[in-house]
């Protein structure tokens, strides 16, 4: 698929392209929340398993298929590695948010029938 870089490097696609991403990062937190609601237990890893998969999929090569980024293979490693670390480190305090809130009280109430709309 050939690209425009021209296109890529405009100041508009690359707001639109943040856009995306955060909004892409942002849903797959939900959708962790739901998990854990629902009863899913995320294991302390979990968090930087879906760091590390929203980073290549979503970050590395997704943005690339849309036209919002450059092939992977373009950038140098150590940017490569700096992303992965960060998308990582977002996984982890993900991981520790829900598992907080589940911690403080939240399950246990549920489970004890003491949040009506959560039953």
């Amino acid at each position: 698929m050939a690209q425009n870089h021209a296109w890529a490097a405009s100041a508009a696609r690359q707001t639109a392209g943040n856009a995306l991403h955060w909004t892409y990062g942002i849903a797959w937190g939900a959708v962790a929340g739901v998990a854990r609601h629902g009863g899913l237990r995320l294991d302390a890893g979990f968090g930087q398993l879906l760091g590390a998969a929203l980073e290549l999929g979503g970050d590395q090569y997704g943005l690339y298929a849309l036209g919002y980024a450059r092939h992977p293979r373009e950038y140098p490693a150590s940017t490569l590695a700096k992303s992965y670390a960060a998308h990582a480190v977002h996984g982890w305090v993900l991981w520790a948010g829900l598992e907080s809130v589940h911690r403080l009280g939240y399950g246990k109430a549920r489970r004890a029938g003491k949040l009506a709309w959560a039953a």
